[in-house]
């Protein structure tokens, strides 16, 4: 029993060796539920007997490492043998499946949390781990798609969290780390071959996908990875587009999975997005460190950055056509709107936030504001096609602070006048080189102030999912002062444009000239209003 086996001080290892020698190609012939107790009693013994010493001295003492490779040829045996005829659909419902499944997964994190030395043999050891890995997530992901019941949860971090684990190991050097991501990412690039035509080939795909995020959220990120292993994350954040049907050059999204709904194109933009924005932050943090001087960016940070805003830019359009093609959300696709658009303003914040105080070269977006831009634009419609106003109000404010950032050239709290004071700061360069694209957006934001049609029709909009007279009217409340917060947000939230304008009389010129009526004069007002209520006139 469990209890005697914990209760154990030391273990003849002739005992390992005859479990060792067992053949887990007969336990075909024992009843499903059965072997899982056989193969979990195994998995079990070997679990306890490498925290207990065993023999005395002389031939009986084994090494470690002669241990360790006995066990990592049990897992391996153990994973190869669930691999083969353990996603069947007889085995829902089986708590020894289910136990066996705890079981595995304890065992390969302690495997992957062992350390590994600077060595030959420790070099296979860890190819031969980061095989087991990876097989271990793709299989949970099968597994995952048939089980079902609230077991689920045993199930959350397998194969996860042993990548997250794997990735802080002793002994996990860059060549090594390269390794591990680069499997991960020829294993997505396989997957997504095939689930087109299959739903467990999907679920296959974003369990490894996130083991692959995981890894990259939890290595270290000095000294960097290789451009071939970036390029190999960039792969892996394609695939899951592609799969999608995204064609990012026409700003259509077409997914190629023959029974996809909307959960399952959530599903592929959200994962795109997290690995993403870990390959981002993973190549943009050695260029925040101010004590190691000016540092050139990594040369797959600029296609990293273009991908970045064009999947934002694809989120928000994703949660703009979810808001425009039904009358009415359910709770699952607010769930989904709101998912969308918070993955797309992470995305940004950390471009925004990773501008360095000093530099070799400006960032790549600098080059291109236009598509930071493009990014903006459809995060403003879909505040006001927001199915509440919570949601408005959380979109609203991301995008206030989204605005000041772009204004500002950064995070980093500097005056609004550094750009246009000849300061040659780096964040004043960036001030100077996309103050000219603030039009756009302010043109923008009075289009779609024109466009809606009031704070009443959001709330009656709002109110088409109340049931009951009085749940209507407490919820009517409610809307009502979030919708009129939304409002005041945006309107704050354009004076960090206004600001970035000042001085520049070519810009407000622009603006007044090209604007038609009534923008013009809706722009007139608001330039107005802030010079009276938003700029410090110098007084107390």
């Amino acid at each position: 029993s469990t209890a005697a086996l914990d209760r154990a001080v030391a273990v003849d290892f002739s005992v390992v060796d005859g479990l060792e020698s067992l053949e887990l190609g007969r336990l075909e012939d024992i009843p499903e539920p059965l072997s899982c107790t056989c193969a979990a009693l195994v998995l079990s013994v070997f679990a306890r007997l490498s925290a207990h010493p065993m023999g005395n001295s002389g031939a009986e003492v084994e090494s470690m490492r002669d241990r360790r490779l006995k066990l990592q040829n049990m897992i391996e045996e153990i994973v190869a043998w669930m691999r083969s005829g353990m996603v069947a659909a007889e085995w829902k419902g089986c708590s020894s499946f289910l136990e066996l499944i705890c079981s595995v997964d304890a065992f390969i994190l302690a495997l992957t949390s062992l350390p590994f030395k600077n060595t030959e043999t420790d070099d296979l050891l860890w190819s031969r781990t980061v095989e087991l890995v990876v097989d271990w997530a793709e299989l949970v992901g099968a597994i995952q798609m048939k089980t079902s019941g609230p077991e689920l949860p045993v199930l959350r971090g397998g194969g996860v969290d042993a990548c997250a684990v794997l990735a802080q190991a002793a002994g996990a050097n860059r060549e090594r780390l390269e390794q591990l991501l680069m499997s991960l990412s020829a294993r997505c690039t396989s997957l997504a071959c095939t689930a087109h035509s299959s739903q467990l080939g999907l679920q296959q795909l974003c369990r490894v996908a996130g083991a692959q995020t995981i890894m990259l959220q939890r290595c270290r990120r000095w000294p960097p990875l290789s451009g071939l292993a970036a390029g190999a994350s960039l792969a892996t954040v394609h695939s899951l587009l592609s799969l999608n049907g995204t064609d990012l050059t026409k700003k259509t999204a077409r997914c190629l999975l023959a029974d996809a709904d909307v959960s399952v194109q959530v599903t592929l933009s959200l994962q795109a997005g997290e690995l993403l924005l870990a390959l981002y932050t993973h190549l943009a943090t050695p260029l925040m460190h101010s004590g190691r001087g000016k540092r050139r960016p990594h040369r797959q940070l600029a296609p990293v950055e273009a991908l970045l805003l064009q999947v934002a830019a694809l989120q928000c359009r994703q949660a703009v056509r979810l808001a425009v093609s039904r009358p009415a959300l359910s709770t699952s696709e607010e769930d989904h709107f709101g998912s969308l658009l918070a993955s797309a303003y992470r995305l940004l914040a950390a471009m925004l936030s990773a501008v360095p105080r000093e530099a070799v070269r400006l960032p790549a977006w600098v080059s291109r504001p236009h598509l930071l831009a493009e990014a903006l634009r459809p995060m403003l419609e879909a505040v006001y096609l927001a199915p509440s106003g919570v949601l408005a109000v959380r979109t609203a404010a991301d995008l206030a602070r989204l605005w000041e950032a772009y204004s500002q050239g950064g995070t980093r709290q500097v005056a609004q006048s550094a750009g246009r004071t000849g300061l040659t700061t780096y964040q004043a360069k960036v001030q100077r080189a996309t103050k000219g694209y603030a039009t756009m957006l302010i043109a923008h934001a009075l289009e779609q102030q024109r466009r809606w049609h009031g704070v009443e029709a959001a709330v009656q909009r709002s109110l088409r999912v109340a049931s009951s007279s009085e749940a209507s009217s407490n919820l009517r409340s409610k809307e009502l002062a979030a919708w009129k917060e939304v409002v005041s947000v945006l309107q704050t939230g354009l004076a960090p444009l206004l600001a970035c304008l000042e001085g520049s009389e070519h810009l407000l010129q622009g603006l007044y000239a090209g604007l038609r009526e009534p923008l013009s004069s809706m722009f007139k007002e608001l330039h107005k209003g802030w010079q009276q209520h938003g700029r410090y006139q110098g007084e107390a």
